[in-house]
């Protein structure tokens, strides 16, 4: 297993984590909690500062002891690549459907009430843990793309 994949790896549980702090701050019985704009900085903050930190220590560990610089050919190059481009598709789709689902709610409120349960963003609590989740999703699906073009 490559340097790469080990790292890969670490970041996903990294991430997953994440997600899984995120949710425990902002959920109380899978509802969300209405919080204020404070605490949700904080939580932002403690996140970002939680991936820093985390990050560094699986760079430190997994890529010590070689040369200073990490030596990439065209293949890690292009797995890079694509791998950016799978999260980037995966963002724009989502984000693609959020706002078609915010305009048809509105258009058809009264019409549909199916659309009135789903995914809706009534809230700073939980338009700020959907768009933080897709940071973390989207990092996720580029790391998946990357163990996954790694293996062929």
């Amino acid at each position: 297993m490559t340097k790469t994949e080990q790292y890969s790896i670490a970041s996903l549980v990294t991430t997953v984590l994440i997600f899984l702090y995120l949710t425990m701050r902002l959920t109380e019985d899978w509802r969300f909690v209405e919080a204020t704009p404070g605490f949700l900085l904080t939580t932002y903050v403690i996140c970002i500062v939680l991936v820093i930190i985390a990050e560094s220590i699986w760079s430190g560990v997994i890529f010590s002891g070689g040369s200073a610089k990490t030596d990439k050919d065209e293949r890690d190059l292009a797995i890079e690549a694509r791998a950016e481009a799978s999260a980037g598709i995966f963002l724009a789709v989502v984000i693609n459907v959020i706002i078609v689902n915010t305009l048809l709610r509105r258009l058809y409120q009264s019409d549909y009430p199916v659309l009135n349960e789903f995914l809706e963003l009534g809230s700073p609590t939980e338009i700020f843990y959907v768009l933080f989740s897709l940071l973390l999703a989207g990092h996720a699906v580029k790391l998946v793309s990357t163990l996954i073009m790694y293996r062929k």
